[in-house]
């Protein structure tokens, strides 16, 4: 039982993520939390260090390069680089965004140079290290006639699972730059046209699970 002055309860939680020393990382509507489940220790570090106070955080993604030490918080209002090591929150300069794609992401997953990412305004990846944007949201428009995209998974090498509104998956080639919808066609058996796509995540056996 955590103590009753370092309690997390009516702070609107968004997301958790463990590194590897066990450490609990919460992104929530008051800021950023850490905390050690062995020791209890517990640290908050609202925004208003970095001039945002109530700002919601949605996200904590860790750096390709310092993934234990240095993590992108992101907000409605852009992103803020935390370091762990200087104890400081910064804010992160995002490349330019005329769609708005990075202030509103619902998900991601990275691979050796960026993150492949859902929004509310689209699908898209982002180089972290040319700070560079790709917008693929034609690819959703013309598979679904609207913009939102929900969960993500990388199932191949190349493949990327992308959950659309209501109508499908779709699986984009990163190499060929093509795309193909699947379980979207209402006049077959196996879609899930019409329902929502809860979660999708890649098991170990390699399969793609998801829940609708």
């Amino acid at each position: 039982v955590i103590a009753a002055s370092y309690s997390l309860a009516g702070n609107g939680l968004t997301k958790i993520y463990t590194d590897k020393q066990q450490n609990l990382w919460v992104t929530s509507v008051k800021g950023l939390f850490k905390l050690n489940p062995n020791s209890f220790a517990f640290k908050w570090m609202p925004l208003s260090q970095a001039g945002k106070e109530k700002q919601s955080i949605f996200h904590i993604i860790p750096d390709l390069n310092n993934a234990q030490t240095v993590f992108y918080l992101t907000t409605q209002s852009g992103w803020y680089r935390y370091d762990a090591v200087m104890q400081t929150i910064v804010p992160h300069i995002l490349p330019a965004d005329k769609n708005q794609l990075l202030k509103n992401i619902n998900n991601w997953v990275s691979d050796d140079r960026g993150y492949w990412f859902t929004s509310e305004n689209g699908f898209g990846y982002y180089d972290v290290f040319n700070n560079s944007l790709q917008v693929l949201n034609q690819h959703v428009i013309f598979a679904s006639g609207q913009r939102v995209t929900g969960n993500i998974a990388r199932a191949t090498e190349k493949n990327y699972w992308v959950t659309l509104k209501r109508s499908g998956i779709l699986v984009y080639d990163r190499v060929a730059k093509k795309d193909t919808v699947i379980f979207g066609d209402k006049n077959k058996p196996d879609n899930t046209y019409g329902n929502a796509i809860y979660d999708l995540q890649k098991g170990t056996d390699g399969h793609v699970w998801f829940t609708s």
